[in-house]
């Protein structure tokens, strides 16, 4: 188990080259406390590279969502950087091999798809707390 500080040391070192070509790209980038959403909830996970794992998937995870919302902002960057946290979300993943865990995060996004498409372009970060709360919680890992 390790802290939240350590934890977000963790996560802001696996995700910095993201983080950079968001500020190189002219994004808008992510507040502290969107960049430790998932070391607060994961920070406690009994094991240690699991826990990094399951954080750095979260996050990266978060950050497509967020990014694909902001299309307004700049579409092209916000694509190309959504796609790019996505395809880092996969490599966290691959490594937690729970079948369970991708059909959890996959029927999120297809409640965040379908919400997209109903015309609601506002990520709800407190729905995804919950959510990533109870992959911490009810989810084999």
């Amino acid at each position: 188990m390790m802290n939240k500080r350590n934890l977000q040391e963790k996560l802001e070192a696996l995700l910095s080259d993201g983080y950079g070509m968001m500020a190189e790209m002219g994004m808008e980038p992510f507040g502290e406390e969107e960049r430790s959403l998932t070391a607060e909830i994961f920070c406690t996970y009994p094991d240690i590279e699991k826990g990094l794992n399951l954080a750095a998937a979260g996050q990266c995870f978060y950050c497509f969502c967020s990014l694909h919302n902001r299309i307004e902002e700049n579409e092209t960057a916000a694509t190309l950087l959504g796609d790019y946290f996505f395809s880092r979300f996969s490599h966290f993943l691959i490594p937690l091999d729970s079948r369970q865990l991708i059909e959890e995060f996959s029927l999120y996004l297809q409640e965040e798809s379908k919400d997209g498409v109903d015309g609601n372009r506002i990520f709800d970060t407190e729905k995804y707390r919950i959510f990533l709360n109870h992959i911490s919680s009810e989810v084999e890992v």
